[in-house]
């Protein structure tokens, strides 16, 4: 997705791999993508000529089962002052060297430096006026083995439900959203979870005090009680210290993760959040072993995609909305986009969002005309 977004204005985009000791490793890559889509989208967008580079490398560490994972971002923009480069993380500060764009940078670096905390890593500036930019993420990892390594269909297969022996886990889902929690209870449901409802933080205390759930999902905008303060109060309860707490947020760009563990949460996952990603968070908390659906080609021997049916379906103002967002090459403007397109059909809107956290911006745009042509 970075090189068309350079392209466009005039810009070269590289990517160059340094040394690289382990070719596996295990490590987010939600967060990591999510870091990379925002450096890289901000070094675009701020420099006006030259080029922007993505340097990757992963290098040894003290275990032998452990590495550090390097990723560098580099523009030729107009740079930042070292005298300001603490305030470029805070929330919603543009350093005025880029003020040539009338987008601030918002939340973006601020989210970018909590997520790379959240992994244990550090995000780091180094950059003066006239010199252009570089900032070096570090992150520490697991190294894996080839045989380790899942594929992307493997990883995407549709979990049907716990496998054989797994006793009946209770999770809690706290969300004042009827529809996002109907979905959700639906999706654990479905997979064989026991699954306990609550409209708002002070619901999901009491929920918590009366069943003592397995795993709790956390929205963290809630009216009456927000997110924030119900993990608080869990966190004080009997068995509230040793029960996995993730936490729902509706944009990375809205809420500060170091806010969000700091309250007491264990993860964060963002809203629309893939169904395979849902169940491998809950996975790296309880010890779950799932039933697959076998896996599948989603396009029939004929070359029909099923979603060019649902896609077709959509009102044609809902459709446009999705052709406008994905043309944007931006994760926020397409999950507004969704949030139409999951009233309508929810299941549509959560292959749409595993589409876009993989970045395929350009499947999406295909889709939507192939839809057309029908």
């Amino acid at each position: 997705f970075v090189q068309p977004r350079a392209e466009e204005k005039g810009l070269s985009f590289s990517l160059q791999t340094g040394e690289v000791r382990h070719p596996y490793v295990r490590a987010d890559a939600g967060k990591i993508r999510h870091v990379l889509n925002n450096l890289l989208g901000n070094a675009i967008k701020f420099t006006p000529e030259g080029g922007v580079t993505l340097r990757c490398e992963t290098r040894e560490a003290a275990s032998d089962r452990r590495c550090e994972i390097v990723l560098e971002v580099e523009d030729t923009g107009p740079g930042i002052d070292p005298a300001l480069h603490a305030r470029v993380f805070e929330p919603f500060v543009q350093e005025r060297s880029r003020a040539g764009s009338r987008d601030g940078v918002g939340l973006g670096l601020s989210i970018c430096r909590d997520l790379t905390g959240v992994m244990g890593g550090t995000l780091d500036l180094e950059s003066e006026p006239g010199r252009g930019s570089l900032f070096r993420v570090r992150l520490p990892a697991g190294a894996a083995a080839a045989e380790d390594v899942r594929t992307h269909a493997e990883a995407a297969r549709r979990v049907i439900g716990l496998a054989p022996g797994q006793r009946p886990w209770r999770i809690l889902v706290v969300d004042d959203n009827a529809d996002d929690r109907a979905v959700l209870k639906a999706l654990l449901e479905d997979a064989s979870f026991l699954v306990l409802e609550a409209g708002d933080g002070r619901e999901g205390v009491e929920a918590f005090a009366r069943h003592a759930p397995d795993l709790v999902w956390m929205d963290m905008r809630m009216a009456v009680m927000d997110g924030y303060e119900a993990v608080r109060q869990i966190r004080r309860l009997p068995r509230g210290n040793r029960t996995p707490v993730i936490a729902m947020t509706a944009s990375a760009f809205r809420e500060q993760a170091a806010d969000i563990l700091a309250a007491g949460c264990d993860d964060v996952i963002v809203k629309p959040a893939s169904e395979p990603s849902i169940f491998e968070a809950m996975q790296r908390f309880l010890p779950l072993e799932y039933r697959y659906a076998q896996d599948r080609e989603r396009v029939t021997p004929g070359g029909f995609d099923p979603l060019l049916g649902q896609i077709g379906a959509l009102p044609d103002t809902v459709r446009e909305a999705l052709r406008a967002a994905a043309g944007t090459l931006r994760q926020k403007e397409l999950d507004t986009a969704l949030r139409a397109v999951r009233a309508r059909d929810p299941d549509l809107a959560g292959r749409l969002a595993e589409l876009g956290q993989d970045l395929r911006f350009d499947r999406i745009l295909e889709l939507v005309a192939a839809s057309e042509r029908r």
